[in-house]
């Protein structure tokens, strides 16, 4: 996934145009040289792994060689999206029983048996080329793919991924976009404003992206694409900035808390020569403890995303999340901002009594009339296991 078009000026949406990315900015990345393969190939992995399970929330990475696989299983990662060729020294079939050896499962383009794809229990779905709106991929052309491997695997679902920086300041034009999801089943997106666009003010522009396709394709599900570097301009014209734990963490909750299938995270570098993996260390540290967390709440996150039934109400800045609409449900609340919102009230929108339980940090409140109050610290997010009868 590569954010093609990050040197254009950085530009507020209400003043967007509908101009197409500048060429400089559309082939920077794209064109960004891929490491050598190693010297020495690595043996082929196992393929026989015991106790797998499909993930009810994905977490992803995004292109990683088959070498690396283990090393993000390790981190936390649940699923490896998009088949990674390493300089063509890679088939599809080695990196996907890498990715088996290390218990993932996978989002990727058919291998060379599509038949064999539609049994494949690790194959979440077929990936199509990415960010067609950026490379100006023909909607037909799209929906010519989508219709074979519909053809081939009908039950296994096809996933694209679109640029949120093209979707939010309508670079491509949104009847594109329309006539593109009617040929995916799954809709990513990727808007990465530290080191994209060097707009911290905007970290709300990743769930903004996704809810504006979630609506363009009438409720598909997403996948947010979340930057995990300080490099992913190969140009560095403009002051992207580094992004902080806090920053992190945030664009992570605040797309959970907007309903996504999962998310996926973006680590390559590219200055200095392109690389896989450009983490800073903070930023390594906080996504595990996200992942552990992300991980452990999955089977209610699995489930469907802020049903009408189960609302809850919260003031601006803050965001708010749910699943479940019975007695028991599971609130995200997010506050993405650099300030403190202490006081703040969650309104339950039910006067029966209730207690939340606060996930991971030993505490427990009780609502007074239905509403909730706690206190949140910069970039922090609660989550609340609310039992009310």
């Amino acid at each position: 996934m590569t954010l093609l078009n990050i040197m254009l000026p950085a530009m507020v949406l209400a003043t967007a145009t509908t101009a197409a990315p500048s060429a400089a900015g559309a082939s920077a990345t794209s064109a960004a040289p891929k490491p050598a393969a190693p010297a020495v190939a690595a043996p082929a992995p196992k393929a026989t792994v015991t106790s797998f399970t499909r993930p009810r929330f994905i977490i992803g990475v995004w292109s990683q060689p088959a070498y690396k696989l283990q090393t993000w299983a390790d981190r936390g990662i649940n699923t490896a999206v998009a088949y990674e060729e390493l300089g063509g020294t890679n088939s599809n079939a080695f990196w996907s029983a890498a990715a088996v050896a290390a218990n993932l499962a996978y989002i990727r383009t058919p291998g060379t048996s599509i038949t064999a794809d539609a049994a494949d229990t690790h194959l979440l779905a077929f990936l199509q080329p990415d960010e067609p709106d950026v490379h100006g991929t023909s909607t037909a052309v799209v929906a010519s793919t989508y219709a074979t491997w519909k053809q081939g695997a009908k039950s296994v679902p096809v996933m694209t991924n679109f640029s949120g920086g093209n979707v939010l300041l309508h670079y491509t034009p949104q009847t594109t976009y329309i006539d593109y999801l009617h040929s995916t089943d799954w809709v990513g997106s990727d808007f990465y404003p530290i080191a994209g666009w060097g707009r911290p003010d905007w970290l709300d522009h990743v769930a903004l992206s996704v809810d504006t396709l979630r609506s363009w394709s009438n409720g598909k599900p997403q996948l947010a694409y979340i930057e995990a570097t300080s490099d992913i301009s190969p140009n560095r014209s403009m002051n992207s900035g580094i992004v902080t734990p806090g920053q992190f963490r945030s664009m992570v909750w605040s797309a959970v808390a907007h309903g996504v299938k999962g998310i996926v995270y973006f680590p390559q570098g590219f200055t200095g020569g392109f690389v896989y993996d450009s983490m800073p260390a903070p930023i390594l540290a906080e996504m595990k403890i996200v992942n552990a967390h992300l991980a452990g709440i999955a089977n209610s996150l699995g489930g469907t995303a802020n049903p009408a039934a189960g609302a809850v109400t919260v003031a601006a800045p803050l965001e708010a999340g749910w699943r479940g609409t019975g007695t028991s449900r599971l609130l995200v609340i997010v506050n993405a901002t650099d300030q403190a919102i202490n006081g703040a009230t969650i309104n339950l929108n039910r006067t029966t009594a209730a207690t939340a339980t606060v996930a991971w940090e030993n505490r427990k409140l009780v609502a007074a009339n239905g509403v909730l109050t706690d206190d949140f610290a910069p970039f922090t997010t609660h989550v609340y296991q609310v039992t009310q009868r």
